[in-house]
């Protein structure tokens, strides 16, 4: 009975950690709802031009290096903008997530943090957007609103 409990924890286990990466490879970490630090997206005042409330709301798409990321504006006071940086796996890297307090910079969002930057122009049509993160490398992306 002792060895069918086991190799019913490992199953679930490794059930659990299949689960964690999806299919289709774009998988990024997110807090969990219900936390303290669930997300919540606030619509824009009417104060907002509309050209920087397009930028509420979910971004994703792939950095030029591979890596999967997740951008959710959460909330645009101008000129200040709350927003989840998320990343996916990338090699041995693990994914994660971090909220970053960022600034309207004439028609871009700007989010800085921990030597990083990452600048997201918005496109024509609203729902892609030009994205460009600095540390020690540039990458860039296009992300596409969710």
């Amino acid at each position: 009975m002792m060895k069918v409990l086991v190799l019913v924890g490992v199953l679930v286990l490794l059930g659990l950690s299949c689960a964690t990466v999806s299919s289709n490879d774009s998988w990024t970490p997110l807090p969990e709802p219900g936390t303290i630090s669930s997300v919540k997206i606030v619509p824009p005042g009417l104060d907002v031009l509309p050209q920087i409330a397009a930028y509420s709301g979910k971004w994703e798409g792939k950095w030029n290096n591979g890596r999967w990321v997740t951008i959710i504006i959460e909330k645009i006071e101008p000129p200040d903008v709350v927003a989840i940086y998320s990343w996916g796996l990338l090699g041995d890297t693990k994914g994660g997530w971090t909220r970053v307090l960022g600034q309207i910079e004439k028609d871009s969002v700007a989010l800085r943090w921990g030597g990083r930057t990452v600048i997201l122009t918005s496109t024509a049509d609203k729902n892609t957007a030009n994205a460009e993160y600095r540390r020690v490398e540039v990458l860039y992306a296009v992300l596409r609103k969710n």
